[in-house]
């Protein structure tokens, strides 16, 4: 591949990201909606676990689809889905009749089909760009989702308060043409069957249930890959309940104005990592680069929330999130560079699948840590104020930093143990990179003859 490759891929991902910030767009104020209608919090919660509930559990099966049928196939009908959701969420508010139980009826229907996307575009990736690009496509990746995370808040309360709902569902509609039509005019190479097990769901002669036990067997035989999936879903988990306790723990010594300032200025690092990844081209060692980076990170956690100082913790805050574009682009490299491309669909499925359950069960435990053992222990008459307090501080706030600092010495951890670990260390070299062949079939044919096999 040269790297005219790229220019498909960019067409893909613009569309994508542009039908993606449209959703994301009317997500946030769906949120804000339902809680001015009833005032609760419970509701709101419900909504954002719609929204990720679905996509983690069915994340096997959908890299299983996404390994058996054309993946143009089934991006389009996701699409297609989720612009019939939206015009029934538009509908409802239109008709001044929606009630939160419709949005969170909505909301996880259309979680369950945005859970056939992310494998099966991640899973074509080394189809559509040279080997020596992935880190820059997956770079391109982390840009996107970072631009997104970081504008949707203010254009969506902008957009919120001055034209209502009814703005919102527009500008999502809008946007979902978008993403169609770069779909429709981009071709989504299959990759090529080859006969082995693995390609035995290509040929549909297993059911979608053995084609998932044939990814987990494929992780098995490859222990490797299997450490990859256990050591970046603990990484990954951690960083996540750090960021959800970052704002409470700011409030404990900031005002509301200097919170937003310091989570806004830390929050652009996610572009500046993705920018890096960007720039880079023929990375053939991605382990040490997770490893090391992975270090970084959790130095930086351990350490940081002792400071109250404004400055130090955006701009400490700015390097760790400038970290985990670098981290998560590696990643994703190695899985696209080491796993066959007729399986790789399933492999990523049943990687999202470990690595939501991690975020899930990290996010129901973090909160009752904070408020029921660490904030209470860092009180000014706590049991761990006389030893910590003249590092921390005490009161508001401070037991939650040093519970984000323990998740740093646990990061730094799973860092040290994954150091131990011969097959860990030399993965880029203990597992050969892949063939990349692409099947030959006309799109537009093959598309035709999965969408009969999807309807049977």
């Amino acid at each position: 591949m040269t790297d005219q490759s790229m220019k498909p891929f960019t067409v893909l991902l613009i569309g994508q990201a542009i039908s993606l910030f449209g959703s994301s767009l009317t997500g946030f104020a769906l949120g804000i909606w339902a809680y001015e209608q009833i005032g609760s919090v419970t509701v709101y919660t419900v909504i954002a676990l719609a929204n990720i509930v679905p996509v983690v559990l069915l994340s096997p099966l959908a890299g299983a689809v996404a390994d058996r049928y054309n993946r143009k196939m089934i991006v389009i009908l996701s699409q297609i889905a989720a612009i019939a959701i939206t015009g029934a969420l538009a509908s409802l508010y239109w008709w001044q009749v929606l009630v939160p139980w419709h949005i969170i009826a909505l909301v996880t229907l259309n979680s369950v089909f945005n859970a056939f996307v992310l494998p099966t575009i991640s899973a074509t990736i080394p189809l559509m760009v040279s080997k020596s690009n992935l880190t820059k496509a997956n770079g391109m990746i982390a840009l996107a989702f970072g631009l997104i995370e970081l504008a949707t808040p203010a254009i969506a309360g902008t957009l919120y308060a001055n034209g209502g709902m009814q703005t919102l569902f527009l500008v999502d509609l809008a946007t979902f043409s978008v993403g169609i039509g770069a779909v429709i005019i981009t071709r989504i190479p299959q990759p090529q069957a080859k006969t082995t097990a693995a390609s035995a769901t290509d040929t549909q002669e297993l059911s979608l249930l053995a084609s998932i036990g044939e990814g987990y067997r494929y992780l098995m035989k490859a222990p490797a890959l299997l450490g990859l999936v256990g050591f970046f879903s603990s990484i990954a988990a951690m960083l996540i309940a750090a960021g959800v306790m970052v704002q409470p723990m700011l409030l404990g010594f900031a005002k509301p104005d200097q919170m937003g300032q310091i989570m806004s200025f830390a929050g652009s690092g996610i572009i500046a990592g993705a920018a890096i990844m960007i720039a880079l081209t023929n990375i053939n060692r991605h382990m040490p680069i997770v490893i090391g980076v992975s270090g970084l990170v959790g130095i930086g956690l351990l350490l940081l929330p002792a400071t109250t100082t404004p400055w130090m913790i955006a701009a400490g805050g700015f390097i760790v999130m400038a970290c985990f574009p670098v981290i998560d682009s590696n990643n994703r490299s190695i899985y696209q560079r080491k796993v066959d491309p007729a399986i790789l669909g399933r492999v990523i499925g049943l990687r999202n699948f470990v690595l939501g359950l991690a975020q899930c069960f990290m996010l129901l435990i973090i909160g009752p840590l904070a408020d029921g053992v660490f904030e209470p222990a860092m009180a000014a008459d706590g049991w761990l104020a006389p030893t910590l307090g003249p590092y921390y501080g005490t009161g508001q706030g401070r037991g939650i930093a040093v519970l984000i600092s323990l998740l740093g010495a646990l990061m730094l951890v799973s860092v040290a143990l994954t150091l131990c670990s011969r097959r860990m260390r030399r993965l880029d070299s203990e597992l050969d990179d892949v063939e990349i062949t692409v099947e030959e079939t006309e799109p537009e044919q093959q598309t035709a003859m999965d969408a009969v096999a999807m309807a049977k």
